[in-house]
């Protein structure tokens, strides 16, 4: 299943990052995340791994990740592998001269039994998923848009 989100954001692509790359930052606006923490961190991001896991209706969901693409303030991709299913997930920034179009693109893979019944369970996925984006991102907005800039990387 393959799904794309915009958002337009009132920060500048360095702030709208701030959020993304960080592992307790994005604990703060992607909803049903309760565990998130770094396992490497590469100097390149490419290849930093991570582990993740996602609650929904008190059922916990464990991932790990891989970071498959890294460009500060313009892009970063991550690879995420569960039981059920496996997620690709990229994150890519537009400046648009002090604003940002953040743009999601996700893809799912369907692991084991799932691949029987994934496809099916998609069809009733798909509306509260879309939801569920949407406010994450308007979260991710919110702080985006009301935080001071964060200093610069050395």
């Amino acid at each position: 299943m393959h799904n794309t989100f915009h958002i337009e954001i009132e920060a500048t692509p360095e702030r709208v990052f701030y959020w993304l790359d960080d592992a307790e930052r994005v604990m703060q606006w992607a909803k049903g995340v309760v565990e998130n923490e770094d396992l490497v961190k590469t100097e390149a991001g490419v290849g930093s791994t991570f582990r993740q896991v996602f609650e929904e209706n008190g059922k916990k969901m464990d991932f790990t990740g891989e970071c498959t693409a890294y460009d500060t303030n313009k892009r970063l991709r991550v690879y995420l592998k569960s039981k059920m299913f496996d997620l690709d997930v990229d994150y890519m920034l537009e400046d648009l001269g002090g604003r940002t179009r953040l743009t999601q693109e996700s893809d799912v893979k369907w692991n084991g039994f799932m691949k029987l019944i994934g496809p099916v369970c998609c069809l009733f996925m798909k509306k509260s998923g879309q939801k569920c984006m949407e406010d994450d991102f308007g979260r991710l907005k919110a702080l985006a848009e009301g935080q001071p800039e964060p200093a610069a990387s050395t």
